[in-house]
């Protein structure tokens, strides 16, 4: 449901909140206080010090990185450091960019929808400047 509402999202320009799309896809914000975009192949050291997991947490489904596949972005939403909801980015449902591997999203994120230049790059989310 959430990707579904963030690819309706996308396709209008504006601001939004990470918690509205949450929201808007009936998820219980109560549930969760922080985002953090992974791509495969992401260092499990590094994973555990973001998130705030004890060395040696077990990421066990977090996929290896291969030079001739396309890296895999996942959304793992977190409440403290306990991981709730994994969501795997999907081609077209409006993706996160630009957001460095180090920085923690909230529900009180506002993202800004960008509308390329008409081609094969679908609309996408970025950070909106504060």
């Amino acid at each position: 449901m959430l990707e579904k509402t963030m690819a309706a999202a996308v396709k209008e320009p504006r601001t939004v909140t990470l918690g509205e799309l949450t929201a808007n896809a009936a998820w219980d914000n109560s549930g969760w206080d922080r985002l953090v975009l992974v791509s495969s192949g992401i260092q499990r050291e590094r994973l555990d010090a973001l998130v705030g997991t004890p060395p040696g947490f077990c990421w066990a489904n977090v996929p290896e990185f291969y030079s001739d596949r396309t890296a895999a972005r996942y959304r793992l939403f977190l409440l403290g450091s306990t991981p709730r909801q994994v969501v795997t980015e999907t081609p077209g449902s409006g993706s996160i960019r630009g957001v460095p591997v180090d920085v923690v999203l909230t529900p009180a994120s506002r993202l800004l929808s960008v509308q390329p230049d008409p081609g094969p790059t679908n609309p996408y989310f970025v950070r909106a400047p504060e």
